[in-house]
């Protein structure tokens, strides 16, 4: 075979490399951050919390004894909105531990991530 052919050949097999790894990673980054979005979502709603009347710094009671002050409220809601607009965006690892946050102020436990994410859990 002719050099500038064997180049032409090699130069396609490893476009075509890179062409397919960020499609293989879109494909996985929004299921984990999903799933977790969709399992959070419900969690918050179970606990029957919503926001306090202003002006804020009351404490809000929901049900299975969940009590929470308007500042926790307040921090939940912000990461919860952190880790969707992490999500959309593509940034899985990102989403996940906002959601991680959110879920230990309602003092659940961390959910699981992905071994890619070479992520550790908190020591209890």
């Amino acid at each position: 075979m002719k050099p500038q052919l064997i180049n032409k050949v090699l130069g396609l097999a490893f476009l075509a490399g890179v062409l397919a790894a960020p499609a293989a990673f879109a494909e996985e980054t929004p299921q984990n951050c999903k799933a977790g979005m969709d399992a959070l979502s419900k969690e918050y709603a179970d606990t029957g919390l919503s926001m306090p009347p202003k002006p804020s710094g009351g404490t809000m009671h929901g049900v299975q004894g969940h009590t929470h002050s308007s500042a926790e409220l307040t921090v939940m809601r912000t990461h919860f909105a952190e880790a969707q607009r992490a999500c959309d965006e593509g940034k899985d690892h990102e989403s996940m531990l906002h959601q991680d946050v959110v879920r230990s102020i309602l003092r659940l436990p961390p959910q699981e991530h992905p071994a890619s994410h070479h992520y550790t859990k908190p020591k209890e």
